[in-house]
């Protein structure tokens, strides 16, 4: 079952964003590059819309006090911290399951680099 954020819950997480004492220009800058890649990712893992939307907001109020130098592994593991300590115990074995295969499959799409011998 899915338990998102009700409307009150959202209304308190855009207050932090609007409250924090960040450049809002950095932070929309690293939201309209990123947001995009960790909301999609999150959907996916989580199979549920408004939570992955729920879980897209905190990671930037928590990634927000880094600005610009916010990377987008950086998001990932905060976004994935945040799914799982807010997935109760029952439902967290498959969520983890789910972000390891992600985590396996991007990884299994890299290029593999050769190291050059000396």
């Amino acid at each position: 079952m899915c338990d998102h954020a009700t409307a009150a819950q959202l209304q308190r997480i855009a207050k932090a964003v609007a409250s924090a004492r960040v450049d809002h220009t950095i932070i929309s800058a690293v939201y309209d590059a990123y947001a995009p890649a960790v909301y999609g990712v999150l959907q996916r893992v989580l199979r549920c819309e408004d939570r992955a939307c729920e879980v897209l907001l905190h990671t930037f109020v928590k990634c927000s006090d880094k600005g610009a130098n916010t990377t987008l592994a950086a998001l990932f593991r905060t976004a994935f911290s945040s799914a799982c300590s807010t997935t109760d115990a029952v439902e967290r074995p498959a969520l983890e399951g789910r972000i390891k295969a992600w985590y396996a499959e991007v990884l299994a799409e890299r290029p593999v680099r050769e190291v050059a011998r000396a």
